[in-house]
Order: structure tokens, then C-alpha cells, then sequence
């Protein structure tokens, strides 16, 4: 049996201090089938220096941004099928890694762990500082901190990177987004980690950890608030004829969803009459002529929903598209998004000369398309909005970067949309922007051709 692989990641700034003993605790872990990568955070002393001694660590420098940062650089190019933490100052246990591992193992259900953890001071300091409780001081503790953690490297994906805008308790706002998710998490009853006190610990600042943990709090109360909403957005240009078939569709719902959104890209028919006729139905939207991919973008910026999905104005839905996707999505929670079948058919107004020229497929298809995607809003982000420099291709420009993040998609066997074959159709007016798609794979050729370490020594 292939043992799984464990990529170790430390943030490191200006830690010569003790990153040597670090290492040393990594390098006499039990389990033999991991890589240390080490993320040098713009360090001043001699970190690089003392990283050299150990010619098979991975060691990448960059400019000052802080941990989450560091961690972020670490996780990206990490090879790993499990992720671990360690802060530059900390030591594990011989067996932290493969007690973890194990028990992950033995539990495929859970998707990150913790262990137990003491405090011990560092040989500067004569005394616990006021800022650690004295209950602490000598207590056994369950460590929620990322020097006790490992975790699956595709569910860590799922929940997402570390907030780089927090300059403190980042991991406090990554675990509540894990928890808010609903990720398994587990803890090994054994103390496998010693957290060194010294002088220097950012945790030391009292009042600006209290600061950022209300943050992490108060974006958990919002993101709790949209809990299970889906957001529906519909671009629309000069879409008249069938715009009112497709929101019905949306409105035929078994599972409603919380608002549809419809963006008029600057029609000239009389889209924005039909758009007002709903009502409170739906919200409306409008703006200059940019192209579906900029309509989209601005409806998924109006969306306040958790989930995103997208209907292009001149398809339809099966009733069961939104109840299909969110059953999927709850029965694994590392799946970041999901897809279904799409059935094709002549708009009625078509004729023969037309159809034969334009053929419908008579088997439903995979559809990787927008019209068939649900995805939560957070992970849309993650993966970045549409590129509005594609008239066509957009969608499959987002979905190569989304699969370059590893977000993992399900694709259900449901017929989830009806795509409608018309003169009009985007795929048929638009054949003369097919450089896009040239475009997004020559990009992509030359991604995976230049896409190898950037590792500096």
C-alpha cells in the first residue's frame, strides 16, 4: 500500500532563533513520507542561512506579507496529499504526523485533526507572561491552532486559503469557516505538540487579537445568515423572446431559490418591460453593453446568497436542478461545486434548413456549463470572477483556473438543463471570436510549461 504524503509547511519571519530546533523535530518524525516546505517571509537575520544546513527542505523566499501569506505560498506549492502546520518556534512529538495520519485513515469521514498540546518557556523567559492564563501555564490543552493541525489537502481546498487581510487570528477566521461548512473535525487525545512562550509571540498583543477574533466572529454571523440561500443570476441581452420561459424555469423550483437576479446587458428590445412585469419576483439590474461575462460578474457582486448558480436567458431548467445539486453537495462537503446533464432542442421557430446545418445532440450531455453549475460563493471568489477580455470561452477560461486551484466538482447523472438550439444562439453568432478559445488554450499550455518551482536557494 502506497503510504499518503504529508507536505509540512513553515511560515518563517526573522526566526533564527529556534527554527533549527524546528526542523530537527520535523526531520525526526516517524513517518518518513512527507517534504518540508519552508516559506521565508522576508527575513532580515540569517533564517536563509541556517535553511541552507538542510539541503532537502524546499525553501522560497518572498517579500514581507505576513502568515497568512506565508502559509498560502506554502500550500500552493505543496505536493502533499495531506497538509501540515509549524510555527517557526514550536516542536512536535516523533509521532505527531503518523498518529495523525492514522487515525485520518482509519476515519475517512474527517477531514482535519488536532492534537493536545503544553506550553513551555523559551530560555529568555523567567515566567509566563500576563497575556497566558495561568490555568494554561501547566495544563494539557487541545492545541485549535495550526501547529496541531493536519488536514486532507482537497478539503483544506474546499474551505479555502488563509485570509491574507488578517494580521492576527487568521487561523481563528479559517476555523470558523471550516466549522461554518460543516468539515468533520477530529481530536487525538495525546499530547504530540510542545507551543514555545517567548518574548517575541504575535499572540502577546492582547487587544489586537481581541480586534481580529470580533472580526472572524462577526464574518461567520453573515456567512451563517445566507446559510443554504442560492442566488440565481441570469444575464440577458436583447433576450425578448424566451427571457420569460427561462425565469419561469427558475421559478418552477422544487427547491426555491432565495432571489434570481437578472442582468439586462444593454438590450434594446423589450427585455427590461418583461424584467418589471416579475415584480418582486426578481431583482433587475442593467448596464451598458459589456458582454455575458461581464453581466454575470455583476450579478454574482449583487448576490447575497451562499450558493451561485446561472441560467443563460434562452435555456430552461429540469424542476429538480437546485434540489439535485444541493443534495450532492451535502452528502460530501469537500465538493466544491457540481454539474449535470444537459439535453438539447430546437427552438420551434427553427426550420429544416436550419437543423441540418445546426444539429441538435440526441443524447444528453456532461455539461460543464454554466447553466448547470452550483457553486458556493466563497469558492466562486476564491477561483476569481469571469474574464471580461473573452466574449466566448469565459466559462471555460474560469473552469481551467478553478481546476488549477484543485476545487473538486461532482457531475450528476440528472438531466439539469435544456439547452435551446436557435438562429441566435451565443455559440453560433459569436463564431468569429473562436480565437478565444486559442487563446485561453495556448494560456493554458504555456501555465503548465512555465509552471514548475520557483524555488530560490
Amino acid at each position: 500500500m502506497i503510504r499518503p504524503t504529508v507536505s509540512v509547511i513553515i511560515p518563517i519571519f526573522n526566526g533564527e532563533k529556534y527554527i533549527r530546533q524546528t526542523i530537527e523535530s520535523i526531520i525526526a518524525q516517524d513517518h518518513d513520507s512527507c517534504e518540508i516546505i519552508v516559506v521565508d517571509d522576508g527575513s532580515t537575520d540569517t533564517t536563509g542561512d541556517i535553511i541552507s544546513e538542510f539541503p532537502h527542505i524546499r525553501y522560497f523566499r518572498q517579500e514581507n506579507k505576513g502568515v497568512a501569506a506565508a502559509r498560502n505560498s506554502g500550500i500552493q506549492k505543496a505536493f502533499g496529499d495531506y497538509l501540515a502546520f509549524i510555527d517557526a518556534d514550536d516542536l512536535w512529538d516523533s509521532a505527531k504526523l503518523s498518529k495523525q495520519l492514522a487515525f485520518m485513515v482509519e476515519h475517512p469521514q474527517i477531514g482535519y485533526t488536532f492534537t493536545r498540546h503544553t506550553l513551555f518557556l523559551s530560555e529568555d523567559m523567567e515566567a509566563m507572561p500576563d497575556w497566558v492564563r495561568p490555568d494554561y501555564a501547566e495544563a494539557e490543552l487541545t492545541a485549535y491552532i495550526p501547529s496541531s493541525m493536519m488536514i486532507k489537502r482537497d478539503v483544506f481546498i474546499r474551505i479555502g486559503y488563509f485570509d491574507e487581510s488578517f494580521v492576527l487570528s487568521e487561523d481563528s477566521d479559517w476555523f470558523m469557516r471550516a466549522r461554518d461548512l460543516g468539515i468533520q473535525m477530529a481530536v487525538i487525545p495525546e499530547n504530540l505538540l510542545l507551543k514555545r512562550i517567548h518574548s517575541a509571540n504575535l499572540s502577546g498583543d492582547t487587544l489586537k487579537t481581541q480586534n481580529s477574533l470580533m472580526r472572524a466572529i462577526k464574518n461567520s454571523i453573515v456567512r451563517n445568515k445566507k446559510k443554504g440561500k442560492i442566488s440565481v443570476i441570469i444575464p440577458v441581452h436583447n433576450g425578448e423572446k424566451y427571457l420569460s420561459e427561462a425565469i419561469d424555469s427558475v421559478l418552477a423550483q422544487t427547491l426555491r431559490p432565495y432571489e434570481i437576479i437578472v442582468v439586462n446587458d444593454g438590450s434594446i428590445d423589450k427585455t427590461e418591460d418583461i424584467c418589471k412585469g416579475y415584480g418582486d419576483k426578481i431583482r433587475y439590474a442593467s448596464q451598458e453593453n459589456k458582454g455575458a461575462a461581464s453581466a454575470r460578474n455583476t450579478g454574482i457582486k449583487l448576490a447575497e446568497g451562499e450558493y451561485l448558480s446561472f441560467l443563460d436567458a434562452d435555456d430552461l431548467w429540469s424542476e429538480s436542478r437546485l434540489s439535485q445539486g444541493m443534495e450532492a453537495m451535502k452528502k460530501d462537503p469537500s465538493i466544491a461545486m457540481t454539474f449535470g446533464m444537459v439535453a438539447e432542442f430546437y427552438s420551434p421557430e427553427t426550420d429544416e434548413a436550419f437543423r441540418d446545418r445546426y444539429k441538435c445532440q440526441r443524447i444528453p450531455l456532461k455539461g460543464i456549463h454554466p447553466g448547470t453549475l452550483l457553486i458556493r460563493k466563497d469558492d466562486m471568489m476564491r477561483v476569481g470572477l469571469f474574464d471580461e477580455t473573452f466574449r466566448t470561452g469565459e466559462f471555460l477560461d474560469w473552469f481551467n483556473r478553478a481546476n488549477d486551484m484543485g476545487l473538486k466538482y461532482l457531475m450528476t447523472d440528472q438531466i439539469q438543463m435544456r439547452r435551446r438550439i436557435h438562429y441566435t444562439n451565443h455559440g453560433i453568432t459569436q463564431q468569429s471570436s473562436k480565437e478565444d478559445y486559442l487563446r485561453i488554450v495556448k494560456e493554458r499550455l504555456m501555465k503548465r510549461k512555465g509552471g514548475k518551482s520557483d524555488e530560490n536557494r
